[in-house]
């Protein structure tokens, strides 16, 4: 389980960087239908984001069929002509 601490906290990582850093900013209002519009990304090639993708949309009642597997190398990086090609 090391590695998905260290994917979730990746997650956070993106999240701060989409928002600007400004966490505290941010006000969040609940809406009806919220974990219908909500999109899981993962690496179809690495078991463990699979099943961290699961475990959120499990956690977030996110319906499963929300989870786009990608495709995608393995690994932290990935050159620009995979991201060109693969994504």
């Amino acid at each position: 389980m090391p590695m998905l601490k260290r994917r979730i906290s990746m997650l956070l990582a993106m999240v701060t960087l989409v928002t600007g850093g400004m966490g505290a900013d941010l006000v969040f209002r609940p809406v009806a239908d919220e974990a219908q519009r909500v999109v899981i990304l993962a690496n179809s090639n690495d078991p463990e984001s699979v099943e961290l993708a699961r475990f959120y949309s499990d956690q977030r009642n996110i319906p499963r069929g929300n989870i786009i597997a990608l495709n995608l190398p393995l690994g932290e990086e990935i050159s620009w002509s995979q991201y060109v090609s693969q994504l």
